[in-house]
């Protein structure tokens, strides 16, 4: 992701998450702890993935795709671009409770749920919702949870 990805990349922020990220946020992603892709299609970008990384961990921070490109597999392709580029230990995620088709996506990838934070996402007429916390493990790592 480059710097004149942001604007494209907020657009698509704020139509797929009822809490969007600033482009503070967004421009904050461009700095060496985090690593920031994003797929184009028609030269138009219709998906991006944030990643932290941290000791050899890995945290998918927020992903989505434009509403035109979902369900193509862009955001397959970029959890597998990070798996092989930043080659982590592990790699952790919260997905909301009631996304069932990310929790899909994650599992095909070998992520599993190891926990549940209450209340974390913002919701609907000042509610939470509940997120299920997932982990990917490098099988080529020896790591323990």
């Amino acid at each position: 992701m480059r710097e004149s990805d942001i604007d494209a990349v907020y657009e698509i922020e704020c139509a797929s998450q009822f809490h969007p990220w600033s482009k503070q946020e967004f421009l904050n992603s461009l700095k060496p702890h985090r690593r920031a892709w994003v797929i184009e299609q028609d030269s138009q970008v219709c998906a991006f993935a944030i990643f932290g990384l941290l000791a050899g961990e890995c945290e998918l921070l927020t992903i989505a795709c434009a509403a035109n490109a979902r369900r193509k597999g862009f955001a397959k392709t970029l959890i597998e671009h990070a798996l092989k580029e930043i080659n982590p230990e592990s790699i952790f995620l919260e997905v909301r409770a009631s996304n069932t088709s990310a929790q899909a996506l994650y599992e095909q990838l070998d992520f599993h749920e190891v926990g549940l934070r209450k209340n974390y996402y913002p919701a609907e007429n000042n509610k939470f919702e509940d997120a299920l916390i997932m982990v990917w493990q490098n099988p080529e790592a020896e790591l323990t949870l």
